[in-house]
């Protein structure tokens, strides 16, 4: 099974491919080195490449620290086949009190699937590492190690 990494920490190239940015994320120091930060509504990094294209297991991760002060709905990676609307989604979305939950989302012929962790509330502040895991016959996500959802998924 190959391994593709993108540290995400620059603006000019990840995972040894061209960015396009818009709006005006920014580089800053995180707690495993450098990270980026986007401001929730009109920043984006777009990449001409998907990594997971062909793939029909696989574990995509993410690191991430989620901000009080953005919009509700917050999408950091968004993974989307060309001419299609396939696409992979991870989001967070804020609740009161600064608490948030994490949602991942599969679109696919014929069968969409978010796993909304509305029950599971977590604090904003910290970062947290969040995975998703597709065996081909399930859709599971986790935070911080720990599994919050799982559903059958013919992928």
């Amino acid at each position: 099974m190959k391994q593709i990494v993108w540290e995400m920490d620059n603006l000019e190239c990840i995972g040894g491919n061209s960015v396009e940015v818009v709006g005006t994320p920014e580089v800053i120091e995180g707690p495993g080195g450098k990270a980026i930060v986007f401001d929730g509504v009109g920043d984006a990094l777009f990449l001409d490449v998907h990594p997971l294209a062909g793939e029909r297991v696989f574990t995509m991760e993410a690191v991430f620290c989620p901000y009080a002060d953005g919009p509700e709905e917050q999408r950091f990676v968004h993974l989307q086949e060309e001419g299609t609307e396939n696409r992979i989604l991870f989001e967070t979305r804020l609740r009161p009190g600064n608490r948030w939950f994490m949602d991942t989302f599969i679109n696919q012929p014929g069968k969409n699937l978010a796993l909304f962790a509305r029950d599971f509330e977590h604090p904003v502040g910290p970062w947290y590492h969040v995975a998703l895991v597709v065996d081909g016959r399930t859709m599971r996500h986790y935070l911080n190690g720990e599994q919050e959802l799982c559903e059958a998924l013919d992928y």
